[in-house]
């Protein structure tokens, strides 16, 4: 496959020819190129596959395929042209962008990016997500690697989510798949409950933290690490969800002699006896990190300075699309109307024009962005009607006389 690949300098569609200049970057699913169309004289990047229609791909070919029916610049999804094939070869051909915001962190040097900037790029997610939720699909591989900036020296932060590969439709997925990266991983994939298009927007709040702290939020060395960083963070998803949840043995017991029966968060040692693992825990970070309160609040105390303002809001809405409940988290529409997004907490205080006059021009870019609209805080009314169809999708094991932590 390699050499076949090298000895390759031109990939023929029905449509057009495409000359490969040079590689952009490689993996398990093979390389991407990028590559002249001779038909239009623009360059564009081709995902070249590896030889054999594997069920991934014709999975992608049908969800790229679907999302050509939206309007690829408004809803800041890369634009997909065409797929073929070229001796044996799958070929995906899509727009030409920039960087990564891997790439430009790394140009930055790990530099935190602040608040005005981190807006924008929400902000354009937050569309693209509103999109795959109507489609029913979930793209389940956020991370900065798959978010490209299209042209940052002449539109700042104007991104499109990319990289299909790993999408599939809601619905499909069984209770207990694991997917996505342990870093942007939603807590209903680690204990095995259903899983809907509401893992996208817990990726999405790693991916503004990450964006926020220039770090992880949260640890990749082990599962265990995972869910104990995700408890001391955010709190222990109610007991009828990690009831239901087909992995939940592994870190949590089932303690009976409370007065208020409850899980208990598993040792160390008792993980290590229910899966066979040793945990890794990196104690240095609970020693560091007091609360998310603490750590994004921190080094701001002045009262109505604009910035606190805006980080109080940012806050509130990382802790609503870190909900460790999926039905609870907050849906991209919804979320599209919160404070920090429109800025309402801002307008009409003196002291904040200046803070927002640099705020609404780094917004410039993200499309469909009306300034200065009112806030809408009509999610937090969540209907009990939802609420229980939502229950009733989970696994009849909620009985806790009959339920064990390890099998």
């Amino acid at each position: 496959m390699e050499k076949a690949q090298a000895q390759v300098q031109t990939l023929c569609s029905d449509s057009s020819c495409y000359l490969v200049m040079d590689v952009l970057g490689e993996g398990c699913f093979g390389k991407v190129a990028r590559c002249f169309d001779f038909a239009t004289g623009n360059t564009v990047a081709v995902k070249i596959g590896k030889t054999g229609l594997s069920d991934d791909t014709s999975y992608e070919i049908a969800i790229l395929k679907e999302l050509q029916t939206t309007d690829a610049d408004k809803k800041n999804i890369v634009k997909f042209m065409e797929s073929f094939r070229f001796e044996d070869i799958s070929c995906l051909v899509f727009e030409m962008l920039d960087k990564s915001l891997w790439d430009l962190m790394m140009d930055r040097e790990c530099e935190p990016m602040n608040l005005n900037e981190i807006r924008p790029i929400t902000h354009q997610l937050l569309v693209a997500f509103d999109v795959l939720k109507d489609l029913g699909i979930i793209h389940t591989d956020l991370k900065l690697d798959n978010i490209m900036l299209v042209n940052h020296s002449q539109q700042p932060y104007k991104i499109k989510l990319i990289d299909f590969g790993l999408a599939r439709p809601e619905g499909t997925v069984e209770p207990g798949t694991i997917m996505q990266p342990l870093l942007f991983r939603a807590p209903e994939v680690t204990l095995g409950l259903p899983i809907s298009t509401a893992v996208d927007m817990w990726s999405l709040g790693v991916v503004m933290a990450n964006l926020y702290f220039a770090t992880c939020l949260f640890p990749d060395n082990c599962e265990y690490n995972w869910v104990k960083a995700m408890l001391y963070l955010l709190g222990q998803p109610d007991k009828s969800l990690l009831a239901a949840g087909d992995y939940t043995w592994k870190f949590f017991t089932w303690e009976w002699d409370l007065a208020l029966p409850n899980f208990r968060f598993n040792s160390p040692e008792e993980y290590q006896a229910c899966t066979g693992c040793t945990p890794e825990v990196s104690e240095e970070f609970y020693q560091m990190v007091k609360s998310l309160d603490d750590v994004v609040l921190t080094g701001l105390s002045e009262p109505g300075a604009p910035e606190l303002e805006d980080r109080k809001a940012f806050l509130h809405l990382l802790k609503c699309i870190l909900n460790v409940n999926a039905f609870k988290r907050i849906r991209p529409q919804e979320a599209l109307n919160h404070s920090f997004i429109t800025m309402a907490h801002l307008v009409g205080k003196s002291e904040s024009i200046s803070y927002l006059n640099v705020a609404a021009q780094l917004m410039t870019f993200s499309n469909q962005y009306n300034s200065y609209q009112s806030a809408d805080q009509s999610w937090n009314n969540v209907t009990n009607v939802q609420e229980r169809s939502y229950q009733e999708s989970l696994p009849m094991v909620c009985d806790f006389q009959t339920y064990r932590p390890c099998h």
